[in-house]
């Protein structure tokens, strides 16, 4: 009965969801009401408000999930700077680019002006922590400025290379720009830092 329940619970939450991702789409933030997320996840208004105070709330519990979904599924720790193999670097690039794929269509709403949030640079930003955190981890002394740097180029780049691929060529196999991504790792930023 519980896991029924649950089930259920799961699917009302996806249908907000989707109410949410369908009104986001069409207009801004400010505009939406609770009534136009509603009517678009087929729920009445007193179900919206079982799960969330307003639509603040749920933008921000949605926004929240996504960082720590994408937090939790990038293992940025293959960035070291010994010779390891290429192939290898290449196959973990090429799990979370299949990963990021799968939320492609959710990213690109997040990153709508309609939003009228930064999600694309909070996921930037995520990015120069996970970063500035092996730095700290590998070496004990002071994080120095160029240390920064490569944590904010990779970051940039590597957000920049995933809108240029959601945008401009989603046809291209994650296979080839995990390549594009390595490439400017060897042949660019890490002859520049390393």
């Amino acid at each position: 009965m519980k896991t029924e329940q649950d089930l259920r619970v799961l699917k009302t939450l996806e249908h907000i969801k989707s109410g949410f991702s369908l009104c986001v789409s069409q207009k801004t933030f400010k505009s939406i009401t609770i009534k136009d997320i509603s009517t678009a996840a087929k729920v009445n208004r007193s179900t919206f408000y079982t799960y969330y105070t307003d639509k603040y709330h749920l933008r921000d519990e949605l926004v929240k999930a996504t960082l720590q979904d994408l937090d939790h599924a990038i293992d940025l720790t293959f960035i070291t700077f010994d010779d390891q193999s290429s192939s290898q670097t290449r196959s973990v690039i090429v799990q979370h680019l299949e990963h990021l794929w799968s939320q492609k269509e959710w990213y690109l709403l997040l990153w709508n002006k309609n939003l009228e949030l930064y999600v694309f640079e909070d996921m930037q930003s995520l990015l120069e922590n996970k970063i500035r955190n092996i730095f700290t981890q590998e070496d004990e002394d002071e994080f120095s400025e160029r240390k920064e740097l490569f944590a904010r180029l990779y970051a940039s780049t590597t957000m920049s290379i995933l809108k240029w691929w959601y945008e401009v060529a989603p046809t291209t196999s994650a296979a080839k720009v995990a390549d594009i991504i390595y490439n400017h790792w060897e042949l660019g930023m890490h002859r520049t830092f390393f």
